[in-house]
């Protein structure tokens, strides 16, 4: 009998509680069952690391490339093709840099300011939309015009706007400076979706029992705001800011191309529209940084889309908890 009830009360591990969804237990467990945005998180701390340490992994410092007394020698052809030079890989681009240091050098631009510019754009976005979403009134009114006249001006335009002026303003300055202004220009136009986004959900949960039982207990607003309301505001930011790091990329790309914003050592956007004039010649050149970029992108979406299965408190635990091969599969076997 007593082994018996020894028995009754083991639990399996199938038949042991599952942590509550949106806890950081708990995301941690949909993501590692979550393939797909496995995958996507092992991809972006592979460019992280890439980004970090692409200084000491360039074969090569941009300076070297720009002595008076070196001779340029453009579009040398990679490591697979007839012809190539063993001192660079990868070949050289159109004015003689070796495309593994400006590959590395981009990931390193296009992750410091993605990744920079979503961190500010979600802080001054939470914070815009608690305001509107909790003292409401005036508050609401304000920031949500503001918000409406942010969101009038096309993004594009916006950014041209600001970072002209800042650039015009400031002046030639460091690379860190730079980027940390590209935080600024990037973050002015993006914040008014994260503020709507945050507004909603804020709006939402002010009706939920547990934060009237709270204020009717006599919490004090502020407690209840930073204890409860901002903690369940916070998935929904996060997942929005994992869909727009890769368009602060290419927003970061379009301005530097067109002098607006940083200069060297470039992002991959700029690297992919320096090169497009040559792609039919020297095709590697574009389609290598456009690869990384796509890589990237997808990685960014995939861990989106698991961190969105994994903090919706509505979510069904029996959804697909990894992506279907077999379409692909017979995609592959058709046209292969």
């Amino acid at each position: 009998m007593a082994a018996g009830g020894a028995i009754e009360g083991t639990l399996s591990p199938r038949s042991r509680p599952s942590p509550p969804r949106g806890s950081l237990r708990g995301v941690a467990r949909t993501i590692r069952r979550d393939r797909y945005a496995l995958a996507g998180l092992v991809v972006l701390v592979l460019f992280a690391l890439l980004a970090i340490f692409a200084p000491e992994l360039a074969p090569y410092d941009l300076g070297y490339f720009f002595q008076p007394d070196r001779q340029p020698t453009p579009h040398l052809p990679p490591f697979w093709a007839a012809g190539h030079d063993p001192r660079f890989l990868l070949g050289t681009d159109s004015q003689g840099i070796d495309l593994v240091t400006v590959l590395l050098l981009g990931v390193r631009t296009s992750m410091a300011v993605g990744l920079g510019a979503v961190a500010v754009l979600s802080v001054m976005g939470i914070g815009a939309g608690l305001a509107a979403g909790w003292f409401g009134g005036r508050w609401d009114t304000v920031i949500m015009r503001v918000a409406d006249i942010t969101d009038s001006v096309p993004s594009i335009l916006g950014y041209l706007l600001v970072g002209m002026l800042i650039t015009n303003t400031l002046g030639q300055a460091s690379y860190e400076h730079m980027t940390i202004l590209m935080w600024v220009v990037l973050s002015s136009v993006g914040w008014a979706y994260t503020a709507r986004m945050t507004r909603g959900h804020v709006l939402a949960l002010k009706e939920q029992e547990f934060v009237v039982a709270a204020r009717s207990l006599g919490m004090r607003p502020s407690r209840l705001l930073l204890r409860h309301v901002l903690p369940n505001s916070l998935g929904t930011a996060l997942v929005t800011a994992s869909y727009q790091v890769p368009g602060l990329m290419v927003a970061n790309g379009f301005l530097a191309s067109v002098h607006a914003g940083l200069g060297e050592p470039m992002g991959l956007v700029s690297v992919i529209f320096s090169e497009w004039g040559e792609v039919v010649f020297y095709p590697h050149e574009t389609l290598l940084p456009t690869l990384a970029l796509l890589l990237i992108s997808l990685a960014f979406t995939a861990l989106g889309d698991g961190l969105q299965r994994a903090l919706n408190p509505w979510e069904a635990d029996s959804a697909p908890r990894e992506p279907s091969w077999s379409g692909i599969r017979r995609l592959l076997v058709r046209f292969g």
